[in-house]
Parts: C-alpha cells; sequence; structure tokens
C-alpha cells in the first residue's frame, strides 16, 4: 500500500515491446497431439514432436514445466542423440545451476570452462522451468527456440523465458508448443469454434487471462499479508514512548499468532458472523478500508484462509523431522551355481526333440516349489508338458535353499526357444532358458530350421507393450511370425510375472486358467449349483468341478499368485492398483478397464 510505481513516460514504448516481437510474422504454434503409450515417458515423447516441427529447433524453453520425468542432463542427452551430427553438444544447467554442456561421448564440464563458450551454434540449447529466467547465453543470431505452455504460466514468466532470446525479433524466433489440455483451454477463453487453428494472438490472449487469474489467486494472500501487517505496526506504535520503543513481554506476547485453529473456534458458537471483507470495512483506520476497497476492484469479494499460501518458517519436533527410509532386507551372499548347457537342450535347438523325461528341463511351475509362494499351494496343478524351463534357469546358486530365502535367487524370464508344429505356424513348446544358455545357443539356433530364440519381457507397466506375442528379437528371422496359443500366452505371463492384461479376452483366459470367476455369480447360477469362494475362486460349478471345466486348479491358486507376483517377482512392492492386483482382490474388470 505504500509503494507507489512510477510509469516514467520515456519508459512507456516498453510495456508491451516483447509482446509486439511474439507477434510478428516468424513466431508460430504447434500443436502437441494427444498422449499415447507408445513411446515411455512424456520427455522422449516431447522430444520427438521437436524434432518433428517444420522449422528447426536450437533452443527448447520449458517453461510450462512439461518434461518431468528426465532430469536436465536426461533431456541434454536424449536431445543430441535425436538431433543431427551436426550438433556437437548439448547445454544444460546442473543441480547447482551452473551451465554446462555434454557432448556425444557422454562427457560432461563447465560451459565457461569448455571449447563449446564460443561455438554455440553447433550446441542444442534446454533451459528447464526453473532456468528459463536469469540465464544469458549469446545463442546464434538465427535460431528458433521451442517454448512450451503449461497450467498457470502467466504473462511475465512467459515473456521473461522468451527473452533468453536476446535478439527476439531480429532473427530469433519461437515456436510455442501446446499441449493437448492447455489447447482447450485456449480454444474456450479464445471463444474459438471447432476446427478453428490456434495462433500466436490466442496464445498471447491465453497467457493474459491467466495472468489476470493469477493476480486474482494471490490477492487474498496480500489482503491477509497487509492487514497483519498493519495490525502488527499499530501494535508496535502503541508501545512507543518518548520516540523510543520498548516491548515488554506482555507486549511482545501480542504480537504472537495463533499456529492453527484450536476446536473452539472450529466448532464452537460464531457470535460475529461478518466476513473478513466486511470487518476491515468497518475498521474506522483508513488503511483497512483502502485494503477492502483494492480486494473488491480485484473482484475478489471473500477470502476464508487466515494463513492461505504463506511460507512459515517453525521448528519441528525430531521424532517428526525424520525421513522414514526404506530398509529392503536382503538374502545373505550365496555360492552361484556353475552354469552347464545339457545335450538335451542342444537337441531341442538342432533337431526339434522334446524328451519330456529328461532332466534338463520340466514345467516352469515346479521351478516354483521351494519359494514361499510355492509353500502356501501345490504348484503341480499348474503342470503344462508343453511350457518347460531349463534346468540352468531354474537353479541359480549351488546349495538351493527354500522359503524366503529362495525368493531372492529366482531368475527373471527374459530369453524363450520355440519349436513350431510341422503344420503350420503355431508354436508347440516353449523353453525358457537362461542367459548364458542363450549366448551359448546362439550358433545352434542361428542355423536351426526347428526352433526360434525370442526376447522377452513381462508387462510390468500398462505403458510396456505387451511381449507375449514372441514377435520381438527374434533369431532367427522367420518369414512369418508365430502363432502363440493363448493358453501359452496366458500362463507364461503369469509365470514371468506380467501385472498387466492387454485386453479383455485376456483377462477372462487368465481366469479360466486360474479357476477364478470373471462374472458375478446370479441367483440363477447358484440355484444350478454354482459357488464362488470369497477370493473369486470357483469351488465348484454347475457340474460339482473346482475350477471350472477349463481350469485344473483344484484348490485356490490366489494367496500363492500374490506371493509371486508382489514378493517373489516385483521384491514387496504393492500390485493391487494393477490388473492382476484387481484380479487377486476379486474386482470384477471389463472393457472398459483395458487398452482398446
Amino acid at each position: 500500500m505504500d509503494i507507489v510505481q512510477q510509469d516514467l513516460p520515456e519508459q512507456h514504448h516498453t510495456n508491451a515491446l516483447v509482446l509486439e516481437f511474439l507477434l510478428q510474422a516468424g513466431n508460430f504454434v504447434a500443436l502437441m497431439p494427444p498422449p499415447n503409450t507408445t513411446v515411455s515417458n512424456d520427455g522422449e515423447r516431447f522430444l520427438d514432436f521437436v524434432m518433428q516441427l517444420d522449422k528447426p529447433v536450437e533452443v527448447i524453453l520449458d517453461v510450462g514445466a512439461h518434461i518431468l520425468e528426465l532430469d536436465n542432463l536426461g533431456v541434454a542427452k536424449a536431445w543430441l542423440r535425436k538431433s543431427s551430427l551436426h550438433k556437437e553438444a548439448a547445454i544444460y544447467c546442473n543441480d547447482n545451476d551452473q551451465l554446462c554442456v555434454v557432448d556425444r561421448f557422454g562427457r560432461s564440464e563447465l560451459l565457461l570452462t569448455s571449447s563449446f563458450v564460443s561455438r554455440l551454434d553447433v550446441c542444442v540449447v534446454y533451459l528447464d522451468e526453473a532456468h528459463t529466467r536469469g540465464i544469458d547465453l549469446k545463442l546464434p543470431p538465427l535460431c528458433r527456440a521451442a517454448v512450451t505452455l503449461g497450467p498457470r504460466v502467466t504473462n511475465d514468466r512467459l515473456k521473461q523465458a522468451c527473452m533468453r532470446l536476446r535478439k527476439l525479433g531480429k532473427g530469433q524466433n519461437v515456436t510455442f508448443c501446446v499441449p493437448d489440455d492447455i489447447q482447450s483451454q485456449i480454444g474456450e477463453r479464445g471463444q474459438l469454434v471447432q476446427e478453428q487453428p490456434i495462433n500466436v494472438q490466442d496464445v498471447l490472449f491465453w497467457v493474459i487471462t491467466e495472468t489476470f487469474a493469477e493476480v486474482r489467486r494471490n490477492m487474498s494472500l496480500w489482503a491477509v499479508q497487509n492487514t497483519n501487517y498493519s495490525i502488527q505496526q499499530m501494535k508496535w506504535e502503541k508501545n512507543a514512548r518518548d520516540g523510543r520503543h520498548t516491548l515488554t513481554k506482555e507486549a511482545a506476547e501480542e504480537f504472537l499468532e495463533p499456529e492453527a485453529r484450536d476446536s473452539s473456534y472450529r466448532y464452537g458458537p460464531k457470535p460475529d458472523k461478518k466476513s473478513p471483507l466486511a470487518i476491515l470495512e468497518s475498521r474506522k483506520e483508513l488503511r483497512f478500508r483502502e485494503i477492502a476497497q483494492k480486494c473488491k476492484a480485484f473482484g475478489m469479494i471473500e477470502f476464508q484462509s487466515r494463513k492461505l499460501n504463506e511460507e512459515q518458517e517453525r521448528e519441528l519436533s525430531p521424532e517428526v523431522d525424520v525421513d522414514a527410509e526404506r530398509v529392503v532386507q536382503r538374502a545373505l551372499p550365496a555360492t552361484p551355481a556353475d552354469h552347464k548347457l545339457h545335450d538335451d537342450v542342444v537337441k531341442f535347438v538342432d533337431e526339434g526333440v522334446v524328451d519330456l523325461k529328461s532332466k534338463a528341463y520340466g514345467p516352469v511351475f515346479e521351478t516354483l516349489r521351494n519359494t514361499s509362494a510355492g509353500e502356501v499351494f501345490d504348484v503341480s496343478q499348474l503342470k503344462n508338458q508343453y511350457l518347460l524351463a531349463t534346468t540352468d534357469f531354474a537353479q541359480t546358486v549351488k546349495n538351493p535353499c527354500k522359503g524366503s530365502l529362495a525368493d531372492s535367487f529366482q531368475r527373471s524370464v527374459q530369453w524363450i526357444l520355440t519349436i513350431r508344429n510341422r503344420v503350420g505356424n503355431n508354436v508347440e513348446y516353449m523353453l525358457i532358458v537362461s542367459p548364458f544358455e542363450a549366448q551359448e545357443l546362439l550358433p545352434h539356433v542361428s542355423v536351426s530350421q526347428t526352433a526360434t530364440l525370442h526376447l522377452y519381457r513381462p508387462r510390468y507397466n500398462v505403458t510396456y507393450r505387451d511381449m507375449s506375442k514372441l514377435d520381438f528379437c527374434t533369431i532367427p528371422s522367420r518369414h512369418t511370425a508365430p502363432v502363440v496359443p493363448e493358453d501359452l500366452a496366458t500362463q507364461l505371463n503369469i509365470f514371468a510375472g506380467q501385472l498387466y492384461f492387454s485386453s479383455y479376452q485376456d483377462y477372462v483366459g487368465a481366469c479360466k486358467f486360474l479357476g477364478l470367476s470373471c462374472v458375478p455369480i446370479t441367483n440363477e447360477m447358484r440355484k444350478r449349483g454354482w459357488k464362488v469362494a470369497s477370493d473369486g475362486f470357483i469351488e465348484r460349478d454347475d457340474q460339482g468341478k473346482p475350477g471350472g471345466q477349463q481350469s485344473r486348479v483344484r484348490s485356490s491358486p490366489v494367496n500363492f499368485l500374490k506371493v509371486l507376483l508382489s514378493v517373489v517377482r516385483r521384491n514387496g512392492e504393492d500390485i493391487s492398483k494393477t490388473h492382476l492386483g484387481g484380479l487377486l482382490d476379486h474386482n470384477l474388470l471389463g472393457p472398459a478397464d483395458f487398452e482398446q
């Protein structure tokens, strides 16, 4: 209230100078497509979008904080990797707010001490949101920056970021990258009709309206702080004697403010129901009435929270000021088992011969018998002679252990050998092998007419692609892709610890294999003899068979699978929010719960 802005006439022309530069013809708007699942994170997706722009971009100004998954160095390396070979390095700000440069060999150093300080024309530049203000770089006279937009981007923040281009409007230009959610906001604020293109004027209009909204949001904070200051100033002046201020203990306690609202304030009777603004207007001091008038001028008619967004420093209790750290209890070191390539495994590749009595391999779920999951379930119920695992894959340590100790030494599924039937392309046998066996068998597989080696990874994240079709990295390359039977793919995914289904059909197939109900049990079904346990296991169908007609499971596998997926495969991580977690919690899923 005591500060008066001096708007000097000789500086009037600078008020909208940056906006004038941004409205020039060389600046454009690029609309970003909606997010998709083909790219692992937003950072990679945005860099791919920038590389596809019609006008090449040498600078990224992330005003909207669009890239969150990667740190600054990670963004710089990823962008440099995607850039043309003409660009030799990438500039970024490190955690100490220092400008650094990283070259194509991954070597990072301070920009000021590097050879690139005078060769910015061979560098790309990435500035995150926190460093789009206050950084001064002598960029090439002809360059273009990609400027991201995001929620609550104000006029000052946008102009400060664009002014990193010191010659903006004189050879240097910008391209505004507008995310999908901001596009709809710009259309609503500018009252654009559908399919009407968004231009620079629309972007600036939206930014100015965001600035107005930000000012309104901050008026409550301004009013509270101004009121508190005025009250404390009056208390301070009250303690003045002969031009000197003396502060007694009682007077000092008057300056204390309540840390929080107590129960009597929250739930007790409120004799004075006037709003804070009404109370300010009713006070005789002119300063308080001016505060209320200022709030009304900005369209704020009420504020409730006393503290609002104030930042305060407080002393925390020692027991509260301790960050909890997750402690992972790991198994004691064990002696690794010696690798061995069995002759029957070589015969599987060279001749396509499967000896079900061989000690070189066996049913995959039998490898889990000694784990903590195998202790609560008879894994022989899941036995399948067409889905096998080698002994070298199963035995990772010399002295086999049991229970929770064995959980720590389970190998993840990565390499799979397949044999197709002689009539078509259907996969008849799957053999999971260890990385050692995959390496040793590579010369045999490369010339084999019967066996194929596949790279596999379970789908731990919803954004991962489903690799159970075994069409990724096949050795040798075949003219036709393999056809994996649904039951084999389902069992492979469950054994490997996959957490997400690709379709509703996959979900139904998993339920049928495990003997779990995938539909609600109606009264009509109960009358016909159906009985389903609380965990979803079919205790009896209409013909009296446990698990249903298409399952060999005789007892509930739910606890077994929870331990397998959460403890053995994911080191104790929570899986309740995944498809498999919902299945094991007996949450019935529908087609809408899966990707289309």
